[in-house]
């Protein structure tokens, strides 16, 4: 909630996007049950959208991933792609990391450094 509060209000923040994700099923005409994705990421790379994605003012694209506090690193293959694609935002100029505290994604957002992951 506290990463949310933020990048609402940071002035190098032009928007942000707080992604829930995941799926759901339904069933079909044919009564059996087809799988409903929220949203399917075209890339030939296996990544995951992670919390929070936006723009920052002068236009970068920014991608954070927001921990509980006592997160220690990447542990399982969500978070394996969560970095993956937060490295791909990485790779053009953007603002990324997975944080686990406002002043993290302030240091983040200011490019004063960044968590490592």
């Amino acid at each position: 909630r506290e990463v949310s509060q933020l990048l609402a209000v940071h002035p190098k923040v032009l928007f942000a996007c707080r992604q829930n994700s995941g799926g759901a099923s339904y069933e079909a005409k044919s009564g059996k049950y087809a799988p409903l994705m929220f949203y399917r990421i075209l890339t030939s790379q296996d990544v995951t959208v992670v919390d929070f994605w936006g723009l920052m003012r002068d236009g970068r694209m920014l991608a954070i991933e927001a921990k509980r506090r006592d997160w220690k690193g990447i542990s399982g293959q969500r978070e394996e792609r969560q970095a993956a694609f937060m490295n791909l935002i990485l790779s053009v100029g953007g603002v990324a990391g997975f944080v686990r505290s406002v002043d993290e994604t302030i240091a983040i957002l200011d490019e004063s450094g960044q968590p490592p992951f």
